[in-house]
């Protein structure tokens, strides 16, 4: 059974590039139309890894919004960002939370070695 990977940033065009991408590799993608900010939505299923793609250090509190959620919290997160100042200073948190963090500009390459990575750690 394919691992299904859902994709949330606040560009739902940059979201649905992204699953797009993914689903030649063979994931099963999700990409909801909702706020980025607003994780109170009901969930059709469980994915088995969130990548989280944001222009700015909100990041870091959508971050903490997902993990504060039972039915979220254990599952692999990919951070990508852009804020390399602030990902620094909570380093060792987002590691402990289990959060991998990949930095803006990244290649794609890059991103789905690290998606293949924790699938594969988290199964």
């Amino acid at each position: 059974m394919p691992q299904t990977i859902m994709v949330l940033d606040d560009d739902q065009d940059i979201s649905l590039l992204i699953c797009a991408l993914l689903a030649e590799e063979g994931y099963t993608t999700t990409a909801p139309t909702w706020a980025i900010t607003d994780l109170d939505l009901p969930r059709e299923s469980v994915p088995d890894l969130i990548i989280l793609l944001n222009k700015d250090v909100t990041t870091l509190a959508i971050i903490e919004q997902l993990k504060a959620q039972p039915d979220l919290a254990a599952i692999p997160l990919i951070v990508c960002t852009g804020a390399v100042k602030e990902v620094a200073e909570l380093k060792g948190r987002l590691t402990t939370s289990g959060v991998r963090v990949v930095l803006k500009p990244f290649d794609i390459d890059d991103l789905l070695l690290n998606v293949s990575e924790m699938i594969t750690a988290a199964s």
